[in-house]
């Protein structure tokens, strides 16, 4: 049950020094605000992973299931979405675009839940935002009409040094559960081995 912890009062303090993850985006050259192709594909793949496999998703639904991945890097005063991928019913909802333009990618640094996620030790899934202490004044339930989250920290292997998310925003309550915990594990597992893996990849500076 400790992956289901999301109680706001425990282990949200930092455990990663700014200055530390700021040392690790740059070496992998991801500093710099900017898309990454192979990012959002993998955004994309996360997203087809949820929806084929986690039993929330799956009731029958009135409408299209609206969810949003991003592979996010916290910045000094901001943090912008390297990857990004929105099935058709999440942009159509919220007048986003399904690919992520540049400037959609950018949010504060006080709103959404990946900087609460950077500072723990486990997944956060909050299956009602609404649930969380802070929900009134989160710009990211009324910019993307978030209702639920799930996030997990992207680990650098060679220095363990928590540098990114990935997350799920569903515009519905979503109780995510178990299953939910493990696939986005899972994915930040990979996703974080796809970018700092040793032979590199078009992420990786040059």
């Amino acid at each position: 049950m400790s992956n289901l912890d999301a109680s706001p009062g425990r282990d949200d303090e930092p455990i990663v020094d700014p200055a530390e993850r700021k040392n690790v985006l740059m070496r992998l050259g991801l500093w710099e605000d900017q898309p990454f192709p192979e990012l959002d594909q993998l955004a994309g793949l996360v997203i087809k992973d949820a929806l084929h496999h986690l039993p929330a998703l799956a009731a029958p639904r009135e409408a299209p299931v609206a969810l949003l991945c991003v592979i996010n890097f916290i910045k000094d005063d901001h943090q912008y979405f390297a990857g990004w991928y929105a099935t058709p019913g999440f942009a159509d909802a919220v007048g986003v675009s399904v690919s992520g333009r540049h400037e959609e990618r950018f949010m504060e640094l006080k709103d959404g839940w990946c900087v609460i996620t950077v500072g723990r030790s486990k997944a956060l899934p909050l299956g009602d935002v609404y649930a969380w202490a802070s929900a009134a004044s989160n710009g990211a339930i009324y910019k993307i009409g978030a209702r639920a989250y799930l996030g997990a920290q992207l680990v650098d292997p060679a220095t363990n040094v928590i540098f990114g998310t990935v997350a799920i925003v569903s515009q519905t309550q979503t109780p995510w559960g178990t299953p939910g915990v493990e696939l986005i594990k899972r994915h930040a597992r990979r996703i974080a081995h796809a970018i700092c893996a040793p032979q590199g990849s078009s992420t990786s500076a040059s």
